[in-house]
């Protein structure tokens, strides 16, 4: 996922590109035409495939389309026949906020020993566990649970995200369980404002060194859109032969999963349109003004749906891939650049790291908050609302102070609107351009940053807790690799340095301290820390392994370890002894390269950033302001990392040792295996 920490701190400076806590802008402005990309020449020494014909829009669901994985495309080391599978009925009201459900779990007992209790997690309820205020997150509530025959079965809510339901009699090896749980649940309600970009920067100002969980509004409805995500009972993910039943976490990923075979329906007020990661058929009338949509999918790690009244649709073919982009109606620039950034980005991407398996990848619109800019899943990505849309439309006050000090100044080229920007053929250079130019680099780099993700967290799945260090470094490099094949070296280097490099930068210096990255997102401080070592500094281990190894060996590398762990769940340990291995082994120096950055302390050094500020004033502001600036410090005796812990509200300097952590329940069961009171 996405999570925007430097944009409030961006836009206050009227810079043209600047740097995220996950991601943010990339390299260039998208043609208003979404054709002129779909199959546009790219520079690159290794040009991937045309996304193929111009996109053709879509305002209604296209019935079934298929399978969501086709025939021929294997499933890993797990057959169909073995996977989980959920089938879903579901009610959601867009009015209310509520919704109601009934899922019927088939799972397959992995084990060698009779399965007695099977965990289910809730994860919407993530944020409520984590001290989280009443209505600052949707929830999900178990009401019943009983065979498929409707004989009850005993269960127990553990905390707030997990329940146990108990097997009678146990599912012995190889067998299945069967078991339908009864569900409900509510959205949180998010203010109009919620997409709109001003307001987000100021949101992300107030919370720019918290450690706070949010839950991003992957349960919520508002301005026009609802989301749902994981809003159902899930089993528990398998890792190392047991169920993983691991407390949430106040940074990264809200879940992992294995993957499954779903089959979904859905009944909505008539008038509402829904898209979700599985193929969706086209509506049937239920009557009483309801209708109900089906849905289908396999090989996928969760499920997700957005739904609105007023969705519109552009499609591209890549491949054998249909890629649809679904927004607002009000919002159809936005969402034909994302179509266009979605295929270029897949194009580069299968002929780097092998073919994607699912025959759609779908780009929706959704109303996300917290500083998120996108969220992945399965063969669907959500993309912030507030990236789709012009600065002009802003209702903000600090859009009123923007606007007035463009004014003043006349260098900030207004906030500029549809029309504003650079041209498509050329990425601006960091601390230029407008806020409309800003936002249409950030929608560039985070559409390629989500899509990275369908091969690094979904299809080579890991854990998301422990392992961050894994999927979030690679998809920064394959954004910037994205950039790179769409707008030429150049512009590729300013996107890596504006939204990898900066993150690292600006932490270093408000004087956070330089830490390794392979550990557990429990043991991050504030989501700033976690944005510069995770987004910022490890990405650059797959930069210097491109400078060591060749460009060729290294796509060649990834290639086949993606094939090689294909629907798994995997560590950052197993993925890189699958690169050394297919790199060359031992002498290829994948290995030490992965220990220098993630494990080692050298960012400074390997990312070339020092204590001058140079490179943050240069990348967060235009250069007459640059120029102000210094002078403006040079008299007053201050230094850049003065200035901004002085804006942010002091330092984030501090010298304590961190993690690992305990999980405390897990904890008090090893304590009560000692014996005693």
């Amino acid at each position: 996922m996405q999570r925007w920490a430097w944009l409030g701190m961006v836009l206050a400076g009227g810079a043209g590109c600047g740097g995220t806590n996950e991601a943010s802008g990339g390299s260039g402005r998208l043609p208003a035409d979404p054709s002129e990309s779909a199959g546009e020449p790219v520079a690159s020494a290794t040009p991937p495939p045309s996304p193929g014909p111009a996109p053709s829009s879509d305002p209604a669901p296209s019935g079934s389309a298929g399978p969501l994985v086709p025939d021929g495309v294997p499933p890993g080391p797990v057959a169909l026949a073995d996977l989980p599978r959920y089938d879903i009925d579901q009610a959601i009201d867009d009015v209310a906020g509520t919704f109601a459900g009934k899922v019927r779990v088939s799972f397959k007992n992995p084990g060698a020993t009779p399965l007695a209790r099977l965990p289910f997690l809730l994860h919407p309820n993530a944020f409520a566990e984590l001290g989280g205020a009443p209505g600052g997150a949707g929830s999900l509530a178990v009401t019943a649970a009983h065979t498929p025959a409707g004989t009850a079965l005993a269960w127990k809510s553990e905390r707030p995200t997990l329940v146990s339901v108990e097997l009678a009699p146990p599912v012995a090896p190889g067998e299945r369980a069967e078991v339908v749980l009864e569900y409900t649940g509510r959205l949180r309600a998010l203010p109009p404002s919620s997409n709109d970009m001003f307001e987000q920067a100021f949101a992300s100002l107030g919370s720019f060194t918290g450690a706070g969980a949010s839950d991003y509004g992957l349960l919520a409805m508002g301005d026009g859109l609802v989301t749902l995500s994981s809003a159902f009972p899930t089993v528990a993910p398998q890792r190392d032969g047991s169920f993983d039943t691991h407390p949430p976490a106040r940074m990264g990923d809200l879940a992992y999963n294995g993957v499954a075979r779903f089959h979904v329906r859905t009944a909505v007020p008539a008038g509402v349109d829904i898209v979700t990661n599985l193929v969706d058929g086209a509506p049937v009338a239920l009557g009483d003004g309801t209708v109900a949509f089906t849905s289908d999918g396999d090989l996928v790690r969760d499920l997700v749906l957005v739904a609105g009244r007023d969705l519109a649709r552009s499609s591209a073919m890549v491949g054998k891939t249909r890629v649809t982009s679904i927004y607002r109606t009000r919002d159809a620039r936005g969402g034909k650049e994302a179509l266009a950034a979605a295929a270029a980005a897949l194009a580069s991407f299968e002929t780097r790291f092998g073919p994607y398996p699912y025959s759609e990848l779908d780009v929706a619109e959704a109303t996300l908050v917290g500083g998120a800019g996108g969220v992945e899943f399965s063969s669907m990505v959500l993309i912030a609302g507030m990236l789709y849309r012009s600065p002009d439309e802003s209702q903000s006050q600090l859009a009123g102070l923007m606007k007035l000090w463009s004014g003043l100044s006349g260098g900030l080229g207004g906030l500029g609107g549809p029309g504003a920007g650079p041209s498509p053929s050329a990425a601006p250079p960091a601390g230029t351009g407008s806020p409309a130019s800003l936002l249409d680099t950030m929608l560039e780099f985070t559409v390629a940053h989500e899509v990275a993700h369908q091969y690094f967290a979904g299809i080579v799945g890991n854990d998301s807790y422990r392992f961050p260090s894994l999927d979030e470094p690679a998809a920064q490099y394959a954004a910037a690799l994205a950039i790179e094949d769409r707008h030429g070296a150049a512009a590729a280097a300013r996107a890596a340095d504006a939204n990898v490099k900066m993150n690292y930068a600006l932490y270093r210096l408000l004087g956070g301290p330089d830490r390794p990255v392979l550990r557990d997102t429990a043991s991050f401080r504030t989501g700033v820390e976690y944005a510069a070592l995770v987004y910022g500094k490890a990405p650059y281990l797959y930069f210097k392994l491109r400078d060591k190894l060749g460009e060729a060996r290294l796509a060649e590398a990834m290639r086949r370890a993606v094939e090689r762990y294909r629907f798994q769940v995997v560590s950052t340990e197993q993925w890189t002894t699958a690169l050394e291995e297919a790199a060359g082994g031992p002498s290829s120096g994948v290995r030490a390269t992965f220990r220098r950055y993630l494990e080692e302390t050298h960012g400074d050094q390997d990312l070339g950033i020092d204590e001058s500020g140079d490179f943050v004033l240069a990348t967060l502001f235009p250069p007459e302001m640059v120029g102000t600036l210094k002078q403006a410090m040079a008299s007053l005796g201050m230094k850049p990392g003065a200035l901004l812990r002085m804006l942010f509200g002091g330092s984030l300097g501090d010298d304590a040792k961190v993690g690992p952590g305990l999980d405390p329940l897990q904890a008090l069961k090893q304590l009560g295996g000692l014996g005693g009171p």
